[in-house]
């Protein structure tokens, strides 16, 4: 009973000290936070009046009642960042604060004087440094529901997100304490010790931040992708990856909460022991053991000195992939760095300035360690450029491909309408298993990119191909991913046969199209969404129902199963499904456009179209059109002679084309124009004819148009197309008809 008594009045002494920051803790939990939860409250029901005029009574109130549900979510839920930061200032204020009399060497002799073990003692200071947090963040979660109660908005729902979020968060709490316990417990002065914890917090994603850079300067193949920073070793990490999969419900939040707890045991166990084994004459020093001072110090200074190279690399232009600048001022600053930084910590270490002429071997060191680290990044001694994965170990692998231009929307987004990323899209829904192709692609990529010095060379004309740019991402045994940029040759045979190969595999079909268009069809099913379907180019088009959007596309991924890639590439759709949905929240309404493009080899849709009347193999209807004007620019003559041709207003010439408002006609020596308003003209020239921003050369097209000439044609009046009068259009190499070339040659 006397110890139970004497521990405590331990702990009451302790906490005598620590009024102050029970004070702080009070005004952050116990007032701060329910104070916060009862203004975003006050702040939604603000929009009370405009949702009831909107949506009428009963549906405005259920809106607004969903919205203020959504605000309780985040104020208790795990997305609340602003309390997580809050947590994480009040652990580190806690530990400094709480063991803060290893700082004075009097403050020590007085301690040690006292019948008191150092364990019980460190055991008073963590309980109160624990208990300074508990209790108030629980007493103002309490006072937060309360409020939320009584607005009627305290569900089942929002508790146990509360009570989980708070679990989690008093996990990260403990994992932040431990650390900074341990940054008190490696140094004697207050200042180092919040250098120490910003240390302990920033260190490894500095690192992986810096290697990730180096790659991007001298990889060719090398890919950014976000979770190559996320640290393996923070409790802000562990907790960010949870809120992450939280979002996409996917999160676990028992194996989150033994991940933090393992993390914050360790931390607590080394911070204990050093506790134990920390010298009291190191109050007041820069480090309490003088055993890991060199090694501090060092691995310190190298990522300082690579991270000064980096930044002179960027600001100089020194970049060796490309081949452009020098590594002349990069070295420089580096050596200037590595100076500067190994004599600034020494004279920390020593409180002397005498100190920047001790410990030269270190500067010695941390040259060498650099020097290695650069040249092994410059070289690629590892072989990264060259890697190739093993295809036994591959379990499978997902082929991001080049932009495909829309000229309607982009069809990357959730059901909620939320956009997602391309890479992150197709890297949920695609998992080829023909490994075999894909790394033939790569290899034949590492080969080629092997042969130049940097990329221009590599893109020079007379290297020849036209190239493209994609990504492949390997996923290695069950949680591993390896990501690799892939430079493709498209008039390479045996690329385009791989590309058949990959493209045309259920595998690709499936996380490329199928994953699209079935995520539009939950989205026309959701009769929540408003939606506005289309058929057509754009010239001509057909407003569709949300039913027939749904059997278009329902026929379309039928279609799409039998997709070749080299005859998508080569062929030019007719038209293409546009859909424009419109999603309504509370506060705001969200919309996105997407569109499906039908080639005329997709016969199951061809059908269809053509049994609803919408279906047009030619992009222009002869009997809509009353003349088309055709200007040759010849460039080729203009380049020739060098002669520069400058756009100027002809009124001589537009008064005889006729319309002399609509009409802008170039002059030149070079330039010449032909106007066709015959019917028989009009007739041949429309089925040559396409819609200029419908055509281009790129990666799922390859359409080159005549550089040369521009087309615009002229609807007449009474058939304009939805108001328009004139369009421009182009013809594709080698299908011009001859005598429009004779007409406008030079």
């Amino acid at each position: 009973m006397t110890s139970k008594n004497s521990f405590w009045a331990s702990l009451k002494e302790n906490n005598k000290r620590r009024i102050w920051l029970w004070l702080v803790s009070s005004l952050v939990f116990v007032i701060a936070f329910p104070t916060a939860v009862a203004m975003d409250i006050s702040r939604g029901k603000t929009s009370e009046a405009y949702l009831i005029e909107s949506l009428g009574e009963t549906l405005g109130r259920d809106a607004l009642h969903q919205d203020l549900i959504n605000r309780m979510k985040v104020c208790f839920g795990v997305e609340n960042y602003l309390l997580l930061a809050a947590i994480a200032v009040i652990a580190i204020i806690s530990a400094i604060q709480g063991f803060s009399y290893l700082y004075s060497k009097r403050k020590i002799d007085f301690y040690l004087g006292m019948p008191v073990k150092k364990s019980r003692r460190f055991a008073t200071i963590w309980i109160n440094g624990v208990m300074v947090y508990l209790l108030p963040v629980l007493i103002g979660t309490l006072f937060g529901w309360l409020i939320a109660a009584g607005n009627g908005l305290l569900t089942s729902e929002i508790v146990r997100e509360s009570v989980q979020a708070f679990s989690l968060m008093f996990c990260v709490y403990l994992g932040v304490y431990h650390l900074a316990i341990l940054a008190v417990m490696m140094t004697g002065n207050v200042i180092i010790t919040c250098f120490g914890v910003a240390v302990f917090c920033l260190y490894e994603l500095a690192v992986r931040t810096l290697i990730s850079g180096y790659k991007d300067m001298f990889y060719k193949t090398f890919v950014y992708q976000d979770d190559m920073i996320i640290p393996l070793l923070s409790p802000f990490a562990i907790y960010a990856k949870y809120v992450m999969k939280y979002k996409e419900r996917l999160g676990n939040g028992l194996v989150t909460a033994i991940f933090l707890l393992g993390f914050a045991l360790l931390i607590g166990l080394v911070a204990y022991l050093c506790y134990l084994k920390r010298p009291s004459e190191a109050a007041g020093k820069a480090l309490a053991f003088r055993a890991p001072q060199s090694v501090i110090k060092i691995v310190i200074a190298i990522p300082v000195i690579l991270l000064a190279g980096y930044v002179v690399a960027d600001i100089v232009g020194y970049d060796p992939i490309w081949g452009g600048g020098g590594i002349g001022f990069v070295l420089f600053s580096m050596v200037i760095v590595l100076l500067v930084i190994c004599c600034l910590i020494q004279v920390i270490y020593e409180f002397d300035i005498k100190g920047i002429f001790h410990k030269k071997w270190h500067i010695l060191i941390s040259a060498a360690a650099v020097a290695v680290v650069f040249l092994i990044f410059r070289y690629d001694v590892f072989g990264y450029d060259r890697y190739l994965p093993k295809t036994e170990e591959v379990t499978s692998a997902a082929l991001i491909t080049p932009y495909d231009y829309s000229y309607y929307g982009d069809n990357y987004f959730n059901e909620d309408l939320e956009y997602v990323a391309k890479e992150n899209f197709i890297m949920d829904h695609m998992y080829l298993t023909d490994i075999g192709a894909v790394n033939k692609l790569l290899k034949n990529s590492n080969d080629a990119i092997a042969e130049c010095e940097d990329m221009h060379q590599f893109y020079d004309d007379e290297t020849g191909g036209e190239w493209y740019t994609m990504e492949v991402v390997y996923r290695i045994g069950g949680r591993r991913t390896v990501s690799r940029r892939i430079y493709v040759n498209m008039d390479d045979p045996e690329t385009r046969e791989l590309l058949d190969r990959i493209v045309g595999s259920e595998e690709y079909i499936d996380g490329a199209y199928i994953s699209v268009a079935e995520n539009l069809d939950n989205i026309l099913a959701n009769q929540a969404n408003k939606v506005t379907a289309y058929y057509g180019s754009n010239i001509y088009y057909d407003k569709f129902t949300r039913e027939e959007a749904s059997q278009l596309l329902a026929l379309y991924k039928e279609d799409i199963r039998e997709l070749r890639f080299s005859e998508m590439r080569d062929c030019i759709p007719t038209g293409s499904l546009r859909l424009g949905v419109e999603k309504r929240y509370t506060n705001y309404t969200s919309y996105r456009e997407s569109e499906i493009k039908i080639y005329p080899f997709y016969t199951r849709c061809v059908e269809y179209l053509k049994e609803k009347g919408v279906y047009m193999e030619d992009f222009l209807n002869p009997e809509d059109v009353e003349k088309i004007q055709v200007t040759n620019y010849n460039y080729e003559i203009q380049e020739q002679s060098d002669y520069i041709a400058y756009d100027s207003y002809n009124v001589d010439t537009k008064l005889a084309m006729g319309r002399e408002q609509e009409y802008f006609a170039d002059t030149s020596d070079y330039i010449r124009n032909a106007v066709y308003d015959g019917e028989e003209d009009i007739r041949q020239l429309c089925g040559k004819l396409y819609p200029a921003d419908w055509i281009y050369s790129g990666w799922s097209m390859d359409a080159p148009s005549e550089e040369s000439y521009s087309v615009t044609v002229y609807f007449k009046p009474e058939k304009s197309v939805d108001g328009m009068t004139i369009a421009s259009f182009v013809f594709l190499k080698g299908e011009m008809p001859e005598f429009v070339r004779r007409d406008t040659a030079y």
